[in-house]
């Protein structure tokens, strides 16, 4: 297990430990702008040589972290390519499955914040949210897992993340 302890069927690293994720494909949702939670989640599976799918709506601020990714020093890192994706537009998240294809591991991170009083909040920033927070994590969720159980059916030894 590479010094890493089994809990439930997710893994607990200890500090200063790199994740094994070589040979696995991911698909992390939000992560087109450096410094954000989805670059973070990013570094860790480049460091540990997954093939990287990235995601957001600035192919622009996509290009930088695609480029940070790649620059790291000491790393281990695979294949890395940004997908400009608007995961609140229903016709967006199916192009980004198609364009994805096979993955081992789902990150979703996009997200939609209101910060306003919920009696201020009208029905438009609640459609917002639900589309970019539910609907679009559940269809990708749905539309990948058939190749993530594929891979665990094929007793590849890998684990699937959602």
């Amino acid at each position: 297990m590479n010094g890493h302890t089994e809990v439930g069927r997710s893994l607990a690293v200890t500090k200063g430990e790199t994740m094994e994720f070589a040979g696995k494909t991911a698909l992390v949702t939000g992560s087109g702008a450096i410094g954000g939670l989805g670059h973070a989640t990013a570094r860790v599976l480049a460091a540990g040589g997954a093939d990287l799918i990235l995601t957001g709506t600035d192919p622009q601020r996509g290009a930088q972290v695609v480029e940070d990714l790649r620059a790291a020093d000491g790393e281990s890192i695979g294949v890395v390519r940004f997908v400009a994706a608007d995961v609140s537009d229903p016709a967006s998240v199916r192009q980004l499955a198609e364009d994805a294809g096979a993955v081992d591991i789902l990150i979703n991170n996009a997200s939609v914040m209101t910060f306003s009083p919920t009696t201020e909040q009208g029905l438009a920033g609640y459609d917002a949210a639900f589309a970019v927070n539910v609907r679009a994590p559940a269809f990708l969720a749905s539309d990948r897992a058939g190749y993530m159980t594929g891979a665990i059916a094929a007793d590849d030894g890998g684990r699937t993340a959602i």
